[in-house]
């Protein structure tokens, strides 16, 4: 974030990037509020004997956990595409 202000009255964001996570073998999930507007708080990833466990919780909407065999993380510097509807 800069100290600049854009003509729609935001803050200028910098450093934009896309990150994708790529989930294998789902082994359970647990997942509520799922809303294609919710803001992420945070997400924690934790090794488990079977592969992975992803928390997280949102400030809004979407929180859950997610277990997993496998997981892979990209990272690409660029704005993400408009979001696609759920309904």
């Amino acid at each position: 974030m800069t100290n600049k202000i854009d003509e729609q009255g935001y803050y200028e964001l910098t450093k934009h990037v896309v990150v994708k996570f790529g989930l294998e073998s789902i082994r359970s999930a647990s997942v509520v509020d799922l809303w294609h507007k919710s803001i992420l708080l945070d997400l924690a990833v934790d090794r488990t004997e079977s592969g992975f466990q992803l928390i997280f919780s949102a400030a809004y909407g979407v929180s859950g956990t997610i277990e997993v065999e496998r997981l892979s993380l990209s990272v690409t510097p660029g704005k993400p595409s408009p979001p696609v509807s759920l309904s």
